[in-house]
């Protein structure tokens, strides 16, 4: 019998979904170099999850590209990204408290939904100033804007259940 090396932990009792899940979260992690530094890191709920990171990765690397007026190799991209983008938006999320609010999200989770409502806000306001810190505290339910971040959050846990 071979045995299959994954840099995630499979058990025989894991379903097919979470076996899939798993695929996900190695296939992102090779493709990205990363490592996790903490069981949770980077792992997502909703299928399309780890492709929605990798894009996260390549819009950054096309951004950084346009600033820098030059390619940007993909580790460079990826480093800046996480270092830039994920981390401090993780950071801001558990400042807020807002993970408890939804226990059956991850923190990648959120990340992927406040990036969505940051770039909505940015868009309906016309405002690329509008901060991480902004777009979480219009999404904690204890905040200003509940139902319509409870109507924008139930639309994107129906997306992402109708995904799976």
């Amino acid at each position: 019998m071979k045995e299959f090396v994954a840099p995630v932990s499979l058990s025989p009792d894991e379903s097919l979904r979470d076996v899939i899940l798993k695929a996900g979260l190695a296939d992102f992690l090779e493709a990205t170099g990363l490592r996790q530094t903490e069981p949770d890191e980077y792992r997502v709920t909703s299928v399309n999850g780890y492709e929605r990171l990798l894009g996260h990765v390549n819009g950054h690397r096309y951004f950084l590209g346009i600033e820098r007026h030059a390619p940007v190799p993909w580790e460079e991209a990826v480093r800046s990204w996480h270092d830039t983008v994920y981390r401090p938006m993780i950071e801001t999320i558990r400042r807020s408290g807002i993970l408890e609010a939804f226990p059956a999200l991850t923190e990648s989770d959120l990340y992927l939904f406040t990036m969505d409502h940051l770039h909505h806000l940015r868009q309906r306001y016309h405002d690329r100033t509008i901060g991480p810190e902004e777009a979480v505290r219009t999404v904690h339910p204890e905040e200003g804007g509940v139902q319509g971040f409870l109507r924008a959050a139930r639309s994107w846990l129906e997306r992402a259940v109708a995904r799976r």
